[in-house]
């Protein structure tokens, strides 16, 4: 029987061993189930995130939970540190920034040595940039932009951020490097239109003109390309070619919905630009919303050059109906206004003709900031009531905006006129000072 006492203790030592793996291998298990299912939550919610955006957040969220729940349980867990960055993920995808900035900085300062903690200040470099704090987003990312493994991903970021930041020089410098250093990326297609959008509200009219054009030539769907010719069409009407943004509309006219009331706005724009004026109404006048306030503000202005007034007022009224909160409803307003108390005929009392035209000129230079037309409408003052007492104000008038806003010349020969025909009105006496002032001076040399 001793003989047998070694062997039983031997078995039971085995037995043991067994016992304690086993019980070791369940609870690797629970680790396991449970992180297993925290990251198939999350994978189920990284593939509905766009098509099922409030569907995403819900799985985000019980993956979150789930990835707490094993830190709570099995905080030594070879998996811990996995959990913690997902979760630090789950908030920057529910859109928490500030939250997510916090878990972080907590994973990078907990887990210095893990694999993931390039991609947690890239990532927290982005949930700032969703912060609006530009500048730490721009600190994070230039670090990371010196790890060759980020460069890349991070030159990109930069160039956003600055263009977020409304700083569209500097995205442009930033994405101009980046094609240079990154020539054959898979972003080199997005970085040629944020360079487009970047120096078109620059308002470097040819810059933004290349960049469209070679998006264009390798634009993704149907759809992009067609936002991308509306905006070269805008670009060709900035640098006076109206016929070349003719041509890009004519090519997308009618093919989508979305895009149709500005394709007809500017159209409509480019064939009245070329002097086809009685083509460009029909065009502009499909426009609808805030495009077609535009539009039928810009038909309204028509009929009043050609003093058309009666049509002039009711497209000037339609373009408030258009789009009420518009800067052309504002304006259309105005203009509505102002043609309805000068222009058309008063029945309830008799006004002073030399007094209305004179008013109508100070609109138009005042409200309206139209100078050309001022002069024009100050002229008919003097002109047709010579001896009426605006006759002076308005010379005075048109000689002031000759030397004073259009800086031009020609206002002395007003002062001339003025004071040879009203030598005693006020205006003239102002007249001769400038204008003796001058003659004697050009007496001295």
């Amino acid at each position: 029987m001793p003989l047998l006492l070694p062997g039983l203790r031997r078995l039971e030592s085995v037995e043991q061993r067994l016992r304690l793996s086993f019980l070791l291998l369940l609870l690797n298990c629970a680790y396991f189930n449970t992180f297993y299912n925290a990251q198939s939550y999350y994978k189920q919610a990284l593939r509905v995130r766009e098509s099922n955006p409030s569907g995403a957040k819900d799985l985000f969220g019980k993956a979150q939970k789930k990835a707490m729940v094993m830190i709570q349980r099995y905080p030594n867990s070879r998996w811990t540190d996995d959990a913690f960055f997902l979760i630090a993920m789950c908030s920057y995808y529910k859109g928490e920034y500030k939250d997510a900035v916090r878990y972080y900085e907590d994973f990078i300062s907990t887990f210095p040595n893990s694999k993931d903690v390039k991609k947690a200040e890239f990532y927290k470099a982005l949930s700032l940039r969703a912060l609006k704090d530009y500048a730490s987003a721009l600190a994070e990312l230039s670090t990371l932009r010196e790890d060759k493994r980020w460069r890349e991903r991070a030159l990109f970021e930069i160039g956003q951020t600055y263009f977020e930041a409304e700083d569209y020089s500097e995205a442009s410098k930033n994405f101009e490097e980046f094609l240079k250093k990154f020539p054959k990326s898979k972003k080199r297609q997005d970085v040629i239109l944020k360079l487009a959008q970047a120096y078109f509200l620059q308002q470097k009219w040819d810059k933004a003109r290349d960049y469209y054009k070679e998006y264009i030539s390798h634009a993704y769907t149907s759809y992009e390309k067609a936002e991308a010719k509306l905006k070269l069409s805008q670009c060709f009407m900035k640098l006076n070619r109206p016929e070349l943004a003719e041509a890009e509309l004519k090519g997308i006219e009618g093919e989508y919905p979305r895009l149709k009331p500005d394709i007809d706005l500017w159209l409509g724009k480019a064939i009245l630009r070329q002097g086809r004026e009685d083509e460009a109404i029909p065009v502009l006048r499909r426009a609808t919303g805030e495009p077609g306030a535009e539009a039928y503000f810009l038909i309204g202005k028509l009929y009043e050059k050609r003093e058309e007034i009666e049509k002039a007022i009711a497209y000037y009224d339609s373009a408030k109906m258009k789009d009420p909160s518009s800067d052309y409803a504002a304006m259309a307003l105005k203009r509505s206004s102002f043609l309805q108390e000068f222009m058309r005929p008063d029945t309830t009392e008799e006004k002073d003709p030399a007094r209305v035209q004179f008013l109508l000129a100070e609109r138009y230079l005042l409200d309206l900031n139209q100078p050309e037309q001022a002069l024009k409408e100050y002229e008919k003052v003097y002109t047709l009531y010579p001896d009426s007492p605006y006759a002076p104000k308005a010379l005075y008038a048109q000689a002031y905006i000759l030397k004073e806003v259009l800086k031009r010349e020609g206002y002395r020969d007003l002062y001339r006129i003025l004071i040879e025909r009203y030598p005693e009105s006020y205006q003239a006496k102002q007249a001769r000072k400038v204008y003796e002032s001058k003659n004697s001076k050009e007496r001295d040399s």
